[in-house]
């Protein structure tokens, strides 16, 4: 694997002066376009990786970066404020750890493109006053961190570059637009079950003993809304793993007021001569 030429920036020249306690180098099954659309994602944080992060506000965004205040699953009461500042024409990009818990730390990362769906990565980790005895826990601790964190990433990543792949190839004539769904009270103990129709995949649940249907994609960023129930979703409502948006699947509509919506799903139809259901998209 080519290893990305790092151009590390000095510390800031009035902070303490950092060592480097450790370097994580691996190749990413994802385009160098995916990983700037993710350092540039600050939203997902506390919901793709809800393992680490509880919570996350933003302060400032721009063409520079981002900057915001958050907070670790292990001590959800004391927040950080970390700042993202990214430099694209030299492919690397720095998180520094501006206040609270860790102040002054960087995590220094460097992309180099592989193809058009491997980007090799290096992530060096500076840290403040660390004694020389105590670097190599510090640092297996940030490499265990980080490997996860890149883990979460990828498969998103990955996921969302597939569902652009197949948005771009776009609707095909010959897809069918009705499913066989078989009999009402075999289909209710499937579900909830997924049925791809239309070049697309949609989701069937029962709420309330009654057969719904929702978009199985997020609009937001095509996110996966197929897992549930989730512990505090209410009945009737799907929310996205990626970056917690929430739908209600009997309107389609946003049920947390961002104003996004799950496009129109197909119905759910009778046929009284086989005395059968089946999914019809008009």
């Amino acid at each position: 694997m080519p290893t990305p030429t790092p151009h590390a920036p000095p510390a800031p020249a009035d902070g303490p002066a950092l060592d480097r306690v450790a370097v994580l180098e691996r190749t990413i099954g994802a385009s160098l376009e995916r990983i700037w659309e993710n350092v540039l994602d600050w939203e997902h944080l506390p919901w793709l990786h809800r393992d680490s992060f509880a919570s996350i506000d933003l302060e400032e965004a721009g063409d520079w970066g981002w900057r915001a205040r958050a907070a670790s699953t292990s001590r959800p009461d004391e927040s950080f404020v970390v700042e993202v500042r990214i430099e694209p024409e030299v492919r690397r990009y720095v998180s520094r750890t501006v206040a609270g818990a860790g102040a002054g730390t960087e995590i220094r990362t460097f992309l180099e493109p592989l193809s058009h769906d491997a980007t090799a990565i290096r992530v060096e980790f500076w840290v403040p006053g660390i004694p020389e005895a105590a670097r190599e826990k510090v640092g297996a601790g940030y490499l265990r961190l980080y490997r996860k964190l890149w883990d979460e990433d990828e498969s998103m990543m990955r996921e969302r570059g597939a569902r652009l792949v197949e948005r771009a190839r776009g609707a095909r004539p010959e897809v069918p637009r009705v499913a066989e769904l078989g009999a009402r009270e075999d289909l209710l103990r499937r579900l909830p079950t997924c049925v791809e129709l239309g070049g697309a995949r949609w989701r069937l649940v029962d709420v309330g003993g009654e057969i719904l249907v929702h978009d199985a994609r997020c609009p937001h960023l095509f996110g996966p809304l197929e897992e549930g129930p989730e512990a505090g979703v209410p009945e009737g409502e799907v929310r996205c793993p990626w970056h917690g948006y929430r739908f209600d699947v009997r309107t389609g509509g946003s049920s947390d007021g961002r104003r996004l919506r799950l496009r129109t799903p197909p119905r759910v139809e009778h046929d009284p001569v086989e005395d059968a259901l089946r999914l019809v998209l008009d």
